[in-house]
């Protein structure tokens, strides 16, 4: 029918541009879109002569975002930093807080009040020593109280949550050069010690995290000290007494970074293990029920990296968000690394952050209100100091096509999603090029 209609020529002429047309959409950037999720947008924060490590990242009662991060200047002394954003990453206001000598930050929590509380160390002179260290802000991050706890060890505040009844209760650590105990303190909405409890493991244990669990009492996270190392869960009843001790791991090295109470009153944990059969280590995610018995655990990795999961958190969906940091040993680089799975432990997607010729580590990611995460850690691509603050806003909607995966709980995935349109764009002009030529060459021979 169509050749009814037109010419000879006109015929020939429709199928090159055809051709030409055609080229372009099958290979046009939007096509890979789907392949990658969507990151809505990024900011690096940096200062001339400072080097900042971005800890820890909440989304704030009006859709903004608070961050805590360890700040270092020229002379190497540590100070906290504080920055507020708005809901795009751009940065209201910092504050730093520190002394003559070291001090850090683990995690910031926005309070009932609209304040912040930062949860940290600070060091006791030259000794190697600190002290848990909590700074109270109003809304402005203007500083309103700050105590200290601990003795002649060093001792730190990891993590801290509004109690039910007022006040704070803070998990951290003590510990010297041959023992660590898990540590929870709780405080009046003032600071004001109430009490603090220490959990001491054996010989054979080294105690780092303790949470509040759902029935009053306490789960602390920690691993053994043998030359293989697995890690161990205990639980502890309101009054201080052990219930039970459960452990998890192989015949090889394993490491808990991070553990958090679930909705069902269970655990979950991540951290490292070398049980598989990569060469470098993978990030691990163990989930327990309320007695710490295992209900499953998955290995996620990539050949030739070392995976490291750095945090964990439950999101909405009954599943997890693990931020932290994959290394690659044959470029000595490294990028952050966020995993997002479901109740199970499945992987639903994974997302590789960073540059070539640049360094990214992932230390915290939170789902946000609007369905997304938002992600934060640092970033060595810019030409200040060091390390930087890198905050990432992930959007909601996911899809990565199976086939980038090797099979198994472990990944296999596509690495600097900034630029992964280079090899499709370069593809795309050498086809339109050759389309062009053969269209001009259709013409000249039978028309011209």
């Amino acid at each position: 029918m169509i050749t009814r209609l037109i010419s000879s020529l006109e015929l020939r002429i429709f199928i090159c541009i055809t051709i030409f047309i055609i080229s372009l959409v099958c290979l046009t950037p939007t096509s890979f879109a789907a392949d990658a999720p969507a990151e809505e947008w990024s900011r690096i924060f940096g200062w001339d002569d400072y080097e900042d490590i971005g800890a820890f990242v909440q989304e704030t009662s009006d859709g903004g975002y608070i961050v805590a991060s360890t700040t270092s200047d020229d002379t190497f002394n540590d100070d906290i930093r504080l920055i507020r954003t708005d809901s795009q990453g751009y940065m209201q206001w910092n504050r730093t807080f520190g002394g003559e000598y070291d001090d850090g930050v683990y995690s910031v929590l926005q309070t009932s009040d609209e304040g912040y509380l930062i949860s940290g160390y600070t060091s006791l002179f030259d000794s190697g020593s600190s002290l848990a260290w909590i700074i109270k802000t109003d809304l402005q991050g203007e500083h309103q109280w700050n105590l200290t706890y601990g003795g002649d060890m060093e001792d730190m505040a990891l993590y801290a949550s509004e109690a039910l009844n007022g006040g704070y209760t803070v998990a951290g650590s003590s510990s010297d050069s041959a023992s660590s105990d898990a540590w929870l303190i709780r405080i009046d909405s003032q600071g004001d010690l109430q009490w603090n409890r220490t959990f001491s493991g054996d010989s054979n244990y080294k105690l780092l995290f303790a949470r509040e669990a759902s029935d009053g009492g306490y789960v602390v996270a920690g691993q053994s000290l043998d030359e293989s190392p697995d890690i161990c869960l205990i639980k502890i009843d309101s009054q201080g007494e052990q219930q039970w001790v459960e452990t998890f791991g192989s015949k090889v090295i394993d490491a808990v970074t991070s553990i958090q109470v679930t909705g069902d009153g269970g655990y979950v944990l991540t951290g490292l293990t070398d049980s598989s059969d990569t060469e470098f280590g993978d990030a691990w995610v163990v989930k327990t029920d309320y007695l710490g018995e295992q209900q499953w655990d998955m290995i996620f990795g990539w050949e030739e990296c070392g995976d490291v999961g750095l945090s964990i958190q439950e999101t909405s969906d009954g599943g997890y968000i693990v931020a932290g940091v994959s290394t690659f040993f044959d470029i000595a680089g490294s990028d952050a690394l966020v995993i997002k799975i479901d109740s199970e432990g499945n992987r639903q997607w994974n997302r590789i952050l960073g540059w070539n010729d640049s360094n990214e580590m992932a230390y915290s990611a939170q789902e946000t209100s609007d369905g997304g995460y938002i992600v934060v850690g640092t970033t060595d691509s810019v030409d200040y100091y060091g390390q930087q603050v890198w905050l990432v806003k992930l959007g909601s909607n996911y899809s990565v096509p199976s086939d980038i995966f090797r099979e198994g709980p472990a990944i296999k995935t596509y690495k600097r999603p900034d630029s992964v349109w280079i090899i499709p764009l370069i593809v795309q002009a050498v086809v339109g090029i050759l389309a062009l030529g053969l269209f001009y060459y259709v013409i000249k021979k039978h028309f011209l």
